[in-house]
């Protein structure tokens, strides 16, 4: 890794425990929408599915690690922390697309297997963030660590309020606004070549208008009549 030994500390530790706090919420959150949708034991699936996820990420930075340590640190934090706060909203979009019937039939293991990779994928570029963060940073493992579980123990306190304040979808794209805070922070955490290259790139390629968008259609989900649900057939009509 280059650049590793001029990162900036605190918002390092600031982006590790953010994006750790938006795991729990978004983990929570999909366990209430899973037994709500489909049959409420499922809702254990979504912890199945957050354990494989981040186990791929973690597997998959393993497998690549040569490429990974030629690249800035703060840079692909940055880049996979911005992939996760996108591909939160976008998991539960496809989710609430998907019909999973359960019968002996090929649609059932297509529905179901697009169902587990949809909810995977935040999990994934999750735990490529974590697992670098962990293994990969110039600070203490211990502190890292600790910050880490603080993130997550806090996520599950924190999603109690915010599920007593907003629905389930809501607060699955406020995690995604969360977790494009992360990649602010270790935006921030960079050195100032680091910087130069996140500076480069596109506007849409940069995490604040990313979070501004996502805080912006959370409102409007919360607000407008019509949000991002599931699709449910009115029972009165024949």
């Amino acid at each position: 890794m280059t650049s590793c030994n001029s990162m900036r500390r605190l918002p390092f530790l600031s982006a590790v425990f953010l994006m750790t706090f938006s795991i729990l919420i978004f983990q929570i959150a999909q366990t209430r929408i899973l037994s709500v949708i489909t049959w409420y034991h499922l809702a254990f699936f979504a912890n199945s599915v957050a354990m494989l996820g981040m186990t791929v990420g973690a597997v998959w930075l393993y497998l690549w690690r040569e490429r990974f340590e030629r690249s800035s640190l703060a840079v692909i934090l940055s880049n996979f922390a911005l992939a996760t706060a996108v591909a939160m909203p976008a998991s539960i979009m496809v989710q609430f697309c998907l019909v999973t019937p359960v019968s002996l039939s090929l649609t059932t293991v297509a529905s179901w297997s697009l169902l587990l990779i949809a909810m995977a994928v935040p999990y994934v570029f999750s735990g490529v963030v974590v697992s670098l963060a962990l293994t990969r940073s110039p600070f203490a493992t211990g502190l890292v660590y600790g910050v880490d579980l603080l993130g997550a123990a806090l996520g599950c306190v924190a999603v109690i309020g915010l599920l007593n304040v907003v629905d389930g979808p809501t607060s699955i794209v406020l995690s995604g606004a969360m977790s494009g805070l992360s990649a602010m922070a270790f935006a921030a955490s960079a050195s100032s070549e680091d910087k130069k290259k996140l500076n480069s790139r596109s506007w849409w390629q940069r995490p604040a208008p990313v979070v501004i968008a996502l805080i912006a259609f959370a409102l409007l989900n919360s607000l407008a009549p019509v949000g991002d649900a599931p699709y449910a057939p009115n029972p009165c009509q024949e």
